[in-house]
């Protein structure tokens, strides 16, 4: 059932139904405050709501800021987790709240962050947000579909060149016999 009454010049609708949590929102006329409330109340009939309050309220900064200091303390390179973490939440991606946090905003950033650094450190960057969003979704009742998901990934550039001069050095140093078992032994296994 939705109520409606004048607060501040605005127009607030309230629905509650039971089972579900309370959902206010503010809108600027009554007829807006109605077909808000109405749509509200018909998403709860069919059984596709999603309270997405918390996640308006909720920037990215308090997700950053929250993870790591509740998760990041438990993973095995705590410090340096927590070095990126603090540098990730001064970006301004990290101002937005969760529901401005959309694909294009992170394929931007991607596209941004790309002439800054290397497309390691984006992949590394981009593995965090989805980590962060998945387990605020989770564990702290953020309700939005993680974003980063529907992003098109970035490939790790090839290191392959590289190898091969490591390869030929140590094979140099240490006479074709030990190269050909070293390498042998570096060969994955199908």
């Amino acid at each position: 059932m939705a109520t409606f009454r004048l607060r501040s010049n605005k127009w607030q609708a309230r629905v509650q139904k039971k089972g579900y949590e309370a959902v206010t929102k503010s809108l600027i006329t009554k007829a807006d405050a109605l077909k808000w409330a109405t749509q509200i109340e018909a998403d709860i009939d069919k059984g596709i709501f999603t309270n997405t309050s918390l996640a308006e309220r909720t920037t990215f900064e308090e997700l950053i800021v929250r993870y790591s200091q509740e998760v990041t303390p438990h993973m095995k390179n705590a410090y340096e987790d927590g070095y990126r973490l603090r540098a990730l939440a001064k970006r301004p991606i990290a101002k937005l709240n969760m529901l401005a946090l959309t694909t294009s905003k992170i394929a931007e950033y991607r596209d941004i962050t790309l002439q800054e650094v290397t497309t390691g450190t984006v992949i590394r960057e981009l593995a965090y947000f989805s980590s962060i969003i998945n387990h605020a979704r989770k564990e702290w009742g953020i309700h939005i579909e993680n974003p980063v998901r529907l992003v098109r990934k970035l490939e790790f550039p090839d290191f392959s060149g590289r190898m091969k001069i490591i390869y030929s050095s140590i094979g140099g140093i240490c006479g074709s016999k030990t190269y050909v078992q070293l390498c042998s032994s570096c060969l994955p296994i199908h």
